[in-house]
């Protein structure tokens, strides 16, 4: 794993779902909320076999932005509820999805009560790398997962194609709010020490245009193979973690 300095962070609510979401996607995050509600119940379908039988599960979506997790979450039955500091994404959670959210800080020391506790799934997609204190958050994580309980995330990798083809470029890239960059051949023994099994890793963000000497001819020989290579040697950009807290005693 990498960690970064701090830096000042320079998105603004607005911009960061909007403006800068778009820039880097061709279309705002509200625009792509189909597309990540199929990412969403993708997930969840690998979070449900590692619950315990309950009848409602109740799922805590930290970084929750619009809901597109909670909203799945939802539909399935699921008791979600979401948090943000973003106050423009948890007034859309809670105005147009009908869903608990509230805005806050994870990592703020005064910020305990307003998390539930005893809870079965805590999720952060491409959350914690945003976090400059990582023994904290996975403490956090860890009081508030009833014992069995899911911690599933997703963040960069730094064994993609991107890191290992361009390495400078990569890291000097690196977003400005991004603290660290997660190893997935480490996460097993990182997550073990602070109380988690992990259950299963999925690599993810495959790019085979990134790959030397390709271009973005999806039809072209070439960007089928290095598609397939990327998926065989788990060279995808990030990747999903799922893994289960062990019981307190």
């Amino acid at each position: 794993m990498a960690y970064f300095f701090k830096r000042e962070n320079p998105y603004t609510e607005s911009s960061y779902f909007f403006d800068d979401y778009k820039a880097q996607y061709g279309r705002t995050y509200l625009e792509d909320l189909p597309k990540l509600r199929r990412m969403a119940s993708e997930r969840l379908d690998r979070i449900a076999p590692c619950l315990r039988s309950a009848a409602e599960p109740i799922v805590l979506d930290v970084g929750c932005a619009y809901g597109a997790f909670l909203a799945e979450a939802h539909k399935r039955g699921w008791h979600a509820i979401g948090s943000d500091v973003s106050s423009q994404a948890v007034d859309y959670v809670r105005t147009s999805l009908n869903i608990p959210a509230f805005v806050a800080d994870f990592t703020a020391s005064g910020n305990d009560g307003f998390y539930p506790r005893g809870v079965d799934c805590l999720s952060m997609w491409y959350v914690i790398e945003h976090f400059d204190e990582l023994g904290k958050v996975l403490r956090r994580v860890r009081a508030l997962l009833k014992d069995g309980g899911v911690f599933a995330f997703s963040t960069p990798s730094c064994l993609g194609i991107s890191a290992r083809a361009r390495p400078a470029d990569f890291w000097e890239r690196s977003p400005d709010d991004h603290y660290t960059v997660w190893n997935p051949k480490s996460v097993r023994r990182i997550l073990k020490t602070w109380g988690f099994d992990v259950q299963s890793i999925r690599v993810t963000g495959h790019h085979p245009e990134r790959f030397p000497g390709v271009t973005d001819n999806e039809r072209s020989w070439s960007y089928k193979a290095a598609g397939l290579a990327s998926r065989l040697f788990g060279l995808g950009d990030t990747f999903e973690c799922y893994a289960v807290k062990r019981g307190s005693n």
